[in-house]
């Protein structure tokens, strides 16, 4: 694969499957804006890439609007656009539903839900420019039920969905599609 001098933003890329994500396209020459919640994990990261020049640091918290937008807003002016975003921040937790609560219901729609919506909605604007792509990560956890993770099954579930939706909606300027990986053994998925 050849991604050189493509402009690619991959949320949630601090640490599990986003960071294996920016590595890959960091190897096929692209540059990547490289998103965590912190500073400090996305500066860990970055050590680890080891792409000095390929890479820029896009902190923000995807679970609000303004962490979306501030993460988007970093990657296009560092790069003077946008070419494809990778919609991989997200969160998971396993308990009955018994256990859920309000707290972690709204943890899991803010990050897996409203987060990659409103990162897609600052990016469509330089996407549509450079007819570039969405990648949606979800799991088949949103295809199918699995017991114990309902919350994380509905919120995977949405994503499938809406990236269907978006999909239509945004072509043909920009493509749209949605991964859906099984287990991945990452530092989330053995929480």
């Amino acid at each position: 694969m050849d991604f050189s001098g493509k402009r690619v933003l991959v949320t949630g890329a601090s640490r599990g499957i986003g960071f294996d994500i920016a590595r890959t396209f960091l190897d096929a020459g692209a540059r990547v804006a490289i998103n965590g919640s912190t500073e400090q994990t996305v500066g860990a990261a970055m050590e680890k890439l080891e792409y000095n020049e390929q890479t820029v640091a896009a902190p923000g918290n995807i679970g609000t609007v303004a962490g979306c937008e501030l993460t988007v807003r970093t990657a296009i002016e560092a790069f003077g656009g946008l070419d494809i975003l990778v919609n991989n921040a997200g969160v998971g937790a396993g308990r009955p539903i018994a256990d859920c609560d309000e707290a972690m219901w709204d943890a899991h729609c803010d990050v897996n839900l409203k987060g990659l919506f409103f990162c897609c909605r600052a990016a469509l604007p330089e996407l549509q420019k450079s007819r570039g792509n969405i990648v949606n990560i979800a799991s088949d956890a949103g295809l199918m039920g699995v017991p114990g993770i309902t919350v994380y099954c509905g919120t995977k579930g949405g994503v499938v969905n809406m990236t269907r939706a978006m999909a239509l909606e945004i072509a043909p300027d920009v493509r749209a599609n949605c991964v859906c990986p099984g287990y991945v053994d990452t530092d989330m998925s053995r929480i």
